[in-house]
């Protein structure tokens, strides 16, 4: 099993973070292509910003998956 581990000056790691979005009552807002298409962009742009990237993405109906 092959580990890609980040190496800092003093420090090696590694950190996967997973994490729910759920809009407001719960609407069914992902039921739409264009949506998680737009969503799913968006994260990405937003993450790269940050130097994290998105391992795994998953779109239900009401809510989005992230494992980052």
């Amino acid at each position: 099993m092959r580990t890609n581990f980040v190496s800092y000056s003093s420090a090696v790691g590694r950190a996967r973070l997973h994490i729910a979005l759920i809009p407001k009552y719960r609407h069914k807002i992902f039921g739409y292509e264009r949506i998680k298409i737009f969503c799913a962009r968006m994260f990405e742009e937003i993450l790269s910003k940050q130097g994290a990237r998105i391992i795994e993405i998953g779109f239900d109906i009401d809510h989005v998956h992230l494992v980052i």
